[in-house]
Order: structure tokens, then sequence, then C-alpha cells
């Protein structure tokens, strides 16, 4: 369809956005995505989708039936064993004549032991048994193993007569008398027969299997005649009569409409015709899976082929830019079929009522049940027809959300986990796998009654909020708007910025905003004008205080929100120069900061794209975030010194300690900002003060805890009197890297500003010397209960010291991969230290340190209890949007994997346990180690 959608250049963009040109081109996109970019009177109606879909893969579906063909001939073949057994059952009858034998052979390279005898019998069944032995010679070679014949043999001789050389392992007696008939031996019908041979066929030969090599066969044959059906397709719909006297044009349209129709038909006609034979004679498990993997990697082909179309072809490898917006009617992208979209509308708010969702999970409720009774009492027919019933519901059900929410529908992930089961269900039912079989993945499916259940109670709690008022009412709605997960920072920054000035009561503040667009004497009329202001209001009170995002700082941000894309660009464009990235790099760096809200973050990948330059890229693209570079003056160009300079000031050669730990420590400090809310209770410059103390807490770091160095009197020790060595050494050389004039990002501070920010950061490192870790988090308990904590620069400070406390021990909350990997890194650290140690005969600082006898998994379990789930409790109080991901899906599921883990590794003897105990003696004293 691509080709045809752009002949016209007055009313079609050339280059378009990709999820358009997916949408117009993809089979499947296609039907679930509205034609927006189309006039209205050229869009197809859904069911129209549906039936061109339906018929492309219909012939996708000829393709692979006519290249299995059909096992026909091997069926009949092997009947002949059923018929002869019943052929001598009645002979017999009622005497049990026809058993086995008690005989095997091996004809023709095929071995056969199940044989049972069939005397001589005077009647015609017999003499058609007796006839099938002379085909035995003439059975074609197996197309499965050249060594052997087919194996389609039903009956031979009773005896042998010493002189065939085709048999071998032969237990048959030897022929005694030639005038009287011996009988046969026949070969009973559960032994195995020949089978359709399929060349590339993967999988369980017994089970379930497929052809993926006529899976790719078919798909070369099904698209040619896929793009000659489109092609008569798109030449139809170019056929337009404007005029009852042109009966040409008429007569060409009917024809070829014709042609479609005929078509169609026949193709549904033959796909149905060859279904039946191979599902009555052939392999119908492995036809009906073939097709299945063909569908899935034609539609995957399909999707890579028109996104390098659209990448290659139409942008030109990206030297083109979109210009879609150019060439679409605004009017087009709200105007569709009206009794499509009435119906859809109806369909929407119908699933949007509660009693549907309650009626869903009744019907759940019920399928659960059924699921229980199958899992206890085996299946059987009546419950097969149950069964295939409830999935067919659901399978409608699905199809009706996605009608109506189009490829909306799945942009939860549950959804698609909800259809992915369903479909893999269905599709399962009618290859032959059991019920049964099938329940503990059905079973899967009922997860939907806790999110239903889930989205049914957040609807109805503000309804029953009780008595409040306006004024609460409003606070409520704006507080539950910003809990919405799918709100972008953006919008979650302006919420934030909406019910602070209702509650700080500034909602009738005066404020001058700045235009871009005025002279300079009118800006320098507003800036007076902002002073007189500020001057008669409270602000003039407090020199600090317009830190804070007031009135005038958010103006300035929408102002420039709703500017052209032009300075993103400019500065994208300025970041990947000063970094010195490619746009490749650029691409997949923005993407990962596209999620840099999220818990998860791959610090190591993260390296792996910047390499040198991670800390640089990482602290730049963060202060763009918070606009502090913007607000605070502070030259790109010193930011990316500073930083290249803390980087280099991190060993590459310490397993844990290094650049690496230092952006993972302040992405989780960036995380308790944006998701934890922290940005209602801290300053801009607080966020400043943060991220620089993330990315400097362990700047210089030796690979040894402070313990070590004061153990060796190491002259740092000395120099700080063997108090938070380390922590002290990090800040002084920080801010001596400050004093180079190329590296100071605090050159436009005022004086005031200057302070704050180092009182803050020296005060946020030091907390991180876990000998004060009771001080710093009994510090947080205790000003925990104060009214309206924080309200002031001391109890911030107690606030950002914890959060940079749990973010730089955070590892245990992160999800299971990443953990562990950090574990190993950290244990590795301690290990080396522990190896210096007995290299220098000390004695260890901590008995996990010996590589030899420690188990990792109880030794960091130990380290969760005493030191990390005490914060993490007190902390998911205060913010508890953090939760779900920091202690439900990370703390304790890693909690669970380290006792599993630990089970596996072998016990320690009598001295090593009281070592263990003293271990844990001494990390309850602050003595364990020093991050």
């Amino acid at each position: 369809m691509w080709m045809i959608k752009f002949l016209n250049k007055e009313t079609r963009y050339q280059v378009p956005r990709w999820w358009t040109h997916m949408s117009s081109n993809h089979d499947i996109v296609w039907l679930f995505q509205d034609d927006i970019q189309v006039p209205p009177d050229e869009r197809f109606p859904f069911y129209l989708k549906l039936v061109r879909v339906a018929v492309l893969q219909l012939i996708l579906l000829c393709a692979v039936a006519f290249l299995f063909g059909n096992g026909e001939y091997f069926y009949n073949e092997c009947q002949r064993r059923k018929k002869c057994m019943t052929y001598c059952q009645e002979a017999y009858f009622p005497l049990l004549t026809c058993a086995d034998s008690g005989y095997m052979l091996n004809y023709k390279g095929n071995e056969y032991r199940k044989l049972w005898s069939y005397p001589y019998y005077d009647n015609s069944e017999y003499r058609t048994c007796y006839g099938y032995m002379s085909d035995n010679p003439d059975y074609s070679t197996s197309e499965w193993d050249s060594d052997r014949q087919e194996r389609l043999h039903t009956c031979f001789p009773a005896c042998k007569t010493g002189n065939d050389s085709d048999y071998t392992d032969d237990t048959r007696p030897e022929c005694t008398d030639s005038s009287t008939d011996p009988g046969m031996v026949c070969v009973r019908e559960s032994d195995s027969c020949e089978q359709v041979y399929l060349p590339s066929r993967v999988g369980d030969v017994d089970g379930v299997s497929f052809d993926i090599g006529y899976a790719w066969i078919a798909i070369a044959i099904a698209n040619c005649f896929q793009y000659i059906y489109l092609y008569i397709l798109i030449f139809t719909l170019g056929l337009k009569s404007l005029s009852i006297n042109n009966i040409k044009i008429g007569f060409m349209k009917c024809g070829v409409e014709t042609v479609i129709l005929v078509i169609s038909g026949l193709c549904s006609l033959l796909i149905v015709y060859q279904a039946t034979l191979i599902d009555a004679y052939g392999p119908s498990k492995e036809f009906w899976f073939t097709f299945f993997v063909a569908f899935m990697i034609d539609q995957s082909k399909s999707f890579v082929f028109h996104t390098g179309v659209w990448y290659f072809l139409f942008r030109r490898c990206g030297y083109l830019r979109t210009n879609e917006e150019d060439f679409i009617d605004p009017a087009w992208k709200h105007k569709d079929e009206q009794a499509q979209l009435s119906i859809r509308g109806q369909i929407a708010k119908i699933m949007e009522t509660n009693q549907y969702k309650f009626c869903s999970m009744g019907f759940l409720g019920i399928y659960a049940v059924y699921v229980l009774a199958i899992l206890s009492i085996g299946s059987n027919s009546i419950l097969d027809i149950i069964d295939v019933s409830f999935i067919g519901v659901f399978l409608f059900e699905i199809c009706v959300a996605t009608w109506v929410n189009c490829m909306k529908n799945f942009m939860d992930l549950f959804n698609i986990f909800d259809a992915v089961i369903v479909s893999v269900s269905f599709i399962l039912y009618f290859v032959g796998v059991g019920a049964k079989g099938l329940a503990v993945l059905r079973l899967l499916r009922l997860v939907r009654l806790i999110i239903v259940l889930r989205k049914v109670t957040a609807n109805t709690q503000r309804k029953s909020s009780g008595y409040s008022t306006v004024y609460e009412e409003s606070l409520a709605i704006l507080r539950q708007l910003k809990n919405q997960k799918k709100l972008s920072f953006k919008q979650k920054k302006e919420l934030n910025w909406v019910i602070g000035i209702i509650e700080s009561g500034k909602l009738y503040d005066v404020v001058v905003a700045q235009q871009s667009d005025k002279g300079n004497g009118q800006v320098s009329q507003d800036n007076e004008g902002r002073k007189w202001i500020n001057m008669a209001t409270i602000i003039a009170n407090d020199p600090l205080l317009w830190f804070d995002r007031d009135l005038d700082d958010y103006l300035y941000e929408r102002q420039r929100d709703d500017e052209p894309e032009d300075n993103k660009d400019e500065f994208e464009e300025e970041i990947r120069q000063i970094i010195g990235i490619s746009e490749k790099t650029h691409f997949q760096l923005e993407k990962i900061f596209d999620d840099i809200g999220k818990w998860r973050f791959n610090a190591f990948q993260y390296f792996d794209l910047c390499g040198p330059q991670v800390i640089s890229h990482f602290i730049i693209r963060l202060f763009k975030l918070y606009d502090i570079s913007r607000k605070f003056e502070i030259p790109m160009m010193s930011l990316k010194t500073f930083s290249t300079a803390i980087y280099e000031g991190y060993s590459s050669t310490n397993p844990y300690h290094n650049a690496i730990h230092a952006i993972d420590v302040a992405h989780k400090l960036n995380y308790f900002i944006l998701t934890g809310d922290l940005m209602k209770y801290i300053s801009d410059l607080d966020i400043m003060a943060a991220l620089i103390a993330a990315i400097i807490h362990d700047f210089q770091h030796p690979g040894v805890t402070n313990e070590f160095l004061i153990k060796r009197s190491h002259s740092k020790a000395i120099r700080y009197n063997d108090f938070s060595v380390l922590e002290r050494h990090h800040l002084a050389s920080a801010f001596a890297a400050l004093l180079d004039q190329s590296c100071d990002i605090t050159i436009n501070l005022t004086e005031d500003q200057y302070w704050l920010v180092r009182t803050t950061i020296v005060k946020m490192v030091l907390s991180t010397d876990l000998k004060l870790h009771d001080k710093t988090l009994g510090s947080f308990k205790n000003s925990r209960n104060i009214p309206n904590f924080p309200n002031n620069d001391k109890e911030r400070q107690i606030l950002m010291n914890i959060a940079l406390r749990i973010a730089d021990n955070g590892n245990p909350l992160q999800p299971q991969d990443l953990y562990f990997k950090w574990m190993a890194l950290m244990m590795e650290e301690f290990y080396q230290q522990g190896d210096i140690e007995e290299h220098l005969n000390m004695e260890l600082t901590a008995p996990f340190m010996d590589r030899k006898s420690t188990n990792p998994y109880t030794s960091q379990l130990a380290y969760i209890e005493v030191v990390v789930e005490p914060m993490v409790e007190i902390w998911i109080d205060f913010i508890p949007e953090v939760k779900e991901d920091i202690f439900t899906r990370g703390l304790l599921e890693n909690k669970e994997a380290l006792r599993q883990k630990s089970d596996t590794v072998p016990k320690m003897n009598n001295e090593e346990d009281t070592n263990e105990i003293d271990m844990k003696r001494k990390r309850k004293e602050g003595m364990l180690m020093e991050k």
C-alpha cells in the first residue's frame, strides 16, 4: 500500500512519521490503527480491513498447506493393519486365535517386534491381506532415513525360506511343507508407521513440532501472491467513475472486483479442502504450528522491512526530517465514520463501568473454580467443551477491547500478557493439547482479578472520602492526578507547582512574565517591575527564597516549552559536540533518559555507550532535566571539564568503587527526587548540590576501607585524624578540582549560594561513613515526627543525608539481575582487600573479606538486615510512592533469592560460625565496611 500512498504530491506528505508509515503498511498495525493521515472518504472501515488481512493470511496458509501436501497415501497404507486385525477376529470369533506370535524380524532396515499370527482362512479377506505382502518389495526408500524402506508393511509370511537376504534378525521358523499355507504374521496397528517427511523439523517428533524450512518457503511463495492481490485491490480502489456515462471504467471496476471475489473464494475453498486432508491424513499439529511460525516470521519481517524503507528511502538515512504536519488537514484527525465511532464510544463506556468490571471478575472467579476442577479430577470431553467456551469468551473480550482502543490496548503490559495467554491456549486446544495440560497456563489469567479489583477500588476511593472543603477536594484531585504513572516528568512538575502554589497561599501573587519577543526596553521595564513587586512581597525577607521554583520561574519554563524544537535541537547538537559522541549513541542515550525516572537503570550499559564521558553526559543531562544550568548560569564547558576530572579520579581497577558506581548512586538519588517526589521539599539549589554530592561521594577511592588505612597509619588517616578518612578525602579532592578555573561550575553563584551548596555537599558525603550510620538514621527518625517536616535548612539537610545514604547502599533494592552483578563486584573488592591483608600478615579487617571461607550470600543477608533494611523501612514510610519498586520487588525478592542461594554453599564449621556471629556484632557497631 505504501507505494500508492505517496503518488499524489498535493495531498500526501513525502516524509511521514515512523508510526504513520507503519500504520499504513504493516498488516496488523494497520488493522487496529485509525488512518488519521488519510482523508475520511478514503479510509477503510474496520470490517474491510479485517477481510483484507484475513485474505492475506489465507494465502499464507494456503502456501503452507500445499507445501505439506497430505499424508493420504501413508494413512491408507497404515490403515491396512487395522483392517487385517478386524478380518482375523471376525473369521475366528470367538476364538482368540489372532494373538501375539512372539516373532520378530528386520525387513529392509525396519525392525518389527509387534507381530501377531493370522492363520490360514479360506475367504476373500484373508486373500486381501495376503496380497498386501506382494507390495512389500515395492515401497520406496524412506525420506527420513535412506538406509531403510518406508515403514508401511502390513503382513509377512509366517515362516522363512532361508534364501531371502531382505530379512535379518528373523526369529520365524523355517518353512517345511510347501503344500500347506503356513499363514501370516502381521504388524499390529499400534506399531509405528511411516510419517510425512518434514526436512527441517524443529521440536519433538512425537509431540508438537514444526518445519522452519517450510515456513520460509511458504512466506516467499505467499508474498508473491499477496503483492499481486494487493496490487489488484489498490488498482480497483483507484478506479473512480465520476460520470454515469463512463461505462468503461464502471465495467472495469466491476470486473476487477469480481476477480478479487473469485480469487478470495477459490483461495478459501482450496485452503479448507487442503487443511481438511491434512487434518485427516497428515501431520495436522505440525501444519498449524508451521503456519503460526510462518505468520510470526512474516509479520516480523514486514516490520523490519518497512522500518528500513522508512529510514533509508523516505528519510534518506535520517537526512530528511518528517513533514507530516504540513500536509495533514487537522480536521482529518478527529473525523471518523460516525456509526463506527458511536458504537466504539458506547462499548468503551460500558467497559469502563464498575458493573462490567465486577461481572468480568465474577466470570474469572467461575473460571478459577473450573481450572481447579481440571487439576483435581482430570479432563473429559464435556470439560473440554466448557474450556473452549470460556476461552472463546475471553478471546472475544480481548478482540472487542482491541477494536475499541486500537493499539492503545497494548500499551499496558498486562493486556499483552493476557492476550498471549488466551491466544496460545486457544491455538493449543485445536492442535490437540488437552485442557489439563493448559490449566496451569490459564491459571495465570486469574492475576486479572487482582488488577481489575485494584482499578475498581482506585476509582471508588475519592467517592468515599467523606465530607471535605472545596480546597481539600481540589488538592485531593490534583494529588490523585500526580500519582498517575503515565504522566511525563514535565506534567508531574507542573502539578507539583500548582499544588505548592495552592498550599502556600500564593495563588494571587503578582508576577511579571518575561516575554522573549519584546524589545530591550520592554524587557528592562519588566525587570524593574519585578524588582518592585519582590520588594513589596515576602520574597524580600529571605535572600535565598528565590532559589525555589516560584511563579516567575514557572512561567519562564512554560514559555520555553512552547518555543519551537530548535532550542532542543541546539542543545542536543551542543552536547554531542562537547561530549564527543555519535548521533547513534546520542539517540540510544536519549532513549535511556526517557525512562530516567524509573527505578531500573543499567549503569553498566550506560557506561558501555559513553565510555570515559559517562559522568559528563550523565550530569549534563540531569542538569538539563532540572534546568539547573540555566538557573545558576553554569558554563557548559566548565561542567564538562569538572565532570571529566571527577571521572579520571575514579580508579578503573576498583571492581566496585568506580565511575559506574558514581552514576548509579546519582540515578538512585534522582529517582527519589522525581518518583519519590522529594522536589516538593527541596530547592533547585539543593538538587544541584545533591547531584554533585552523588558523583563525588567516592572520588579517588583507593579500593580499601577506612579501617585498613587507619591500621596501616596511612598518610590520609594521619591527615584526617582517623575520622571519616575516605569521606573527607573525597570532599577535599573534589573541591580542590573546583579551584581550577576551567572546572569552576560555581563561578556565577552568589557567595550565599556557594556556601549553601558547599555545606550541603560536605554534610551529605560525610553521612556516607558507616560509622555515622546510627547517627544519620537516628536523626531522620527523630525529625520524621516533627510537624511539617522538613521546614528549615537543618531538617532539609537531614532528609538529603538519608537520601544519599540509601542511594549509596541501595544495591539490594535493585532488580535481581542488577543486584547480583553489583554484589559480585562489591564482594570481589572486599576479597582483594583480604588478599592484601593476608599478604601483609595483617589481621583481616572483617571475616567476610576472606575469599576462601566466606559465604557471600549469608554475608549479604546480614548486611541487608543490619544496615539496609532499617533505613528502607523508615524511608518508604516517608515516601510510600517508592515502596513497590525498592521494597516489594527489590529488597524482599533479593532477600529470598539470597536465602535460597546461601543453602547451596557448604555450611561453615563452628569456628567460622563464631566468626559470623562476631561479624554481625561488628556490623551493629558500625565496623562492617565503608560502603
